[in-house]
């Protein structure tokens, strides 16, 4: 083969693997990124998923806090200096109707935090933050009722997930019919999270931004690896079949050659000749 041929057949065919062994991953991730590559069922709706809840848990913050603002607007008296009793009770019952949040506290500039409510002892660690003016609040969520994204019609999600706050609150969750918790308490969904992965389940775990999400899949998976078996095979077939024809067919272009060559030589000659002769004539 040429040398322009063997450059363009190493560029298409190890770009993708020398992209991975270029990124410093290790074995599994360098698994993982290739079987997500090849389009693996549960590693792309892992992914889905992780981006679903993150997408929702930064609106759900957004729109809290603009409740939150709102509320502190309307049942506040502007003059801090003035007695915010009657205001804070105002607020305070305002807040819970909303069913959102499980506890909120406070702070006015200057002062110290100030519980608005919260039922189970000490305010948890496990709070989300902002500012507004001169007024700081801390805030936890409470068990969200089931509420269908509108993304997921489209997305047709086969397995379950369950997003919770790190105080255990229920916050997002789709689950299939054959789901074996029903309270979705995060204390069970934790205990049946790592038996399934102890007997080797492709069950995720993310914690971030105070979130616990787990992720069970619901897929047979044995029609991909058939299919990405099959795809192996046809590359290193073909493969095979351009590494035996490639170099016959370089050799028939190369004999070609020879033979064009050794064709035109013999016309010139024979023309030689017949112009000698009629010149000697």
């Amino acid at each position: 083969m040429s040398k322009v041929f063997r450059f363009f057949f190493l560029l298409f065919f190890l770009s993708y693997p020398l992209s991975l062994i270029a990124s410093e991953k290790s074995s599994d991730e360098l698994l993982n990124s290739f079987l997500e590559w090849s389009g693996h069922p549960i590693l792309a709706e892992e992914r889905i998923v992780h981006n679903l809840s993150i997408e929702y848990i930064a609106d759900l913050k957004k729109d809290s806090e603009q409740s939150l603002e709102l509320f502190l607007k309307n049942d506040l008296k502007p003059d801090k200096r003035q007695n915010q009793k009657s205001g804070l009770d105002k607020l305070r019952k305002d807040l819970q109707s909303l069913e959102r949040f499980e506890g909120v506290q406070i702070q006015f500039s200057g002062k110290d935090w100030e519980t608005l409510f919260y039922e189970k002892g000490n305010f948890p660690d496990s709070y989300y933050e902002f500012e507004t003016g001169t007024v700081s609040i801390r805030y936890i969520f409470r068990n969200l009722p089931y509420r269908p994204l509108p993304k997921w019609g489209e997305l047709k999600l086969q397995g379950s997930f369950l997003l919770f706050s790190e105080s255990g609150s229920l916050l997002l969750y789709k689950t299939t019919p054959d789901f074996p918790i029903k309270d979705l308490d995060i204390r069970e969904v934790r205990t049946f999270f790592e038996e399934d992965k102890k007997h080797g389940g492709n069950v995720k775990n993310f914690s971030e931004n105070k979130t616990e999400l787990y992720y069970f899949p619901n897929h047979n998976i044995v029609p991909f690896y058939i299919l990405l078996l099959s795809k192996i095979l046809l590359v290193f077939s073909s493969f095979i079949i351009l590494i035996l024809y490639a170099g016959r067919f370089w050799k028939f272009l190369l004999e070609q050659t020879r033979r064009s060559h050794k064709a035109e030589v013999s016309f010139l000659e024979g023309k030689e000749k017949a112009e000698n002769g009629f010149l000697s004539d």
